[in-house]
Parts: C-alpha cells; structure tokens; sequence
C-alpha cells in the first residue's frame, strides 16, 4: 500500500516498503541494537537478519494517510532497553516525519532477544 500526498505541484505516492527500509535504516545505526529480527508465523522463531534485510521485522500500516510502525529488534546485552526503545522511537518518528512528511500514528517497538 502507498500513502497518497497531495500538494500544489501534484501526487506523491510513497510505498510503505519505502517507509520500512527508513526505520529499519534508523533502528541498525542506533546505539545497543545488533539486528532487526523477523517473527516467522510457521514456527514462530525470531531469526536474527543482516543489514541486507533492512524491512525485514519493521510492518508499516497504513490509515487516513498516517503510517502506524512495528518494529522487532535484537539489543545488545547489558545495555538499557526502555532507553533503546525511547532513543528508537524518537528517532523514526523524527525521520519518517522529515524525510517524507507523513505524520505517524503510533510506534510499536519489540525486543525480540538479546545479544552478546
């Protein structure tokens, strides 16, 4: 699905797929993530993904032209989640809103494992 922005010049059709590789760009470069990680519906193992797959473990929704935002990470051990998570959610909210102009509804962040 696309989220559809109008202005004076035109449309701009911007793809979801767009918008999770921006969050999942911003949550790798973050400080105490190790790597996205994907929930398999089949088994239900969380698989720890490379920078190669930057849209896998991030789902973006979208409703009224809002994007609503899942993302599930690894962390790295010893390491504050709760400040992560703060530190992440800011950050998409601040990119995707910068980057594309679409406001975002709601961030929902989940830690998936934690890492060495």
């Amino acid at each position: 699905m696309n989220v559809v922005l109008e202005n004076e010049n035109g449309t701009i059709n911007i793809s979801t797929d767009v918008i999770a590789a921006i969050v999942g760009n911003v949550a790798l470069n973050s400080y105490g993530v190790v790597g996205m990680s994907a929930r398999r519906l089949t088994d239900d193992v969380a698989e720890l993904l490379g920078r190669e797959s930057v849209t896998k473990g991030v789902n973006v929704e979208v409703e009224e032209n809002q994007v609503t935002v899942s993302m599930h990470v690894v962390v790295k051990y010893g390491i504050a989640i709760n400040t992560v998570a703060d530190n992440i959610i800011s950050a998409v909210n601040y990119t995707i809103e910068n980057m594309t102009g679409i406001k975002v509804s709601w961030i929902k962040f989940f830690v998936e494992g934690v890492r060495l």
